[in-house]
């Protein structure tokens, strides 16, 4: 199982959105960690991956060697993109 680490700015994301919003992306993460190969996909023309969870989209950076999965963003998807 790999370790979900979010940074200050996925933090005050996943603040400020609503508590429903923001429980379906946590469970979309833990869900997974599990398995993130399978769970994620990557972004074109960035070294992030994104997974959905309904409308809202989880930005992170899997590190495989140590599996670690950062949380970088999180948010609606018609927004989450601008601020790569």
């Amino acid at each position: 199982m790999w370790r979900i680490v979010f940074t200050h700015r996925a933090r005050k994301d996943l603040m400020l959105l609503d508590k429903d919003a923001a429980s379906q992306i946590i469970k979309k993460l833990e869900k997974a960690a599990e398995n993130p190969e399978k769970s994620f996909e990557k972004v074109t023309g960035f070294n992030y991956y994104k997974t959905r969870a309904g409308d809202y989209r989880a930005i992170a950076v899997l590190d495989f060697k140590l599996k670690i999965i950062e949380v970088r963003r999180a948010g609606h998807r018609k927004k989450i993109y601008k601020n790569l």
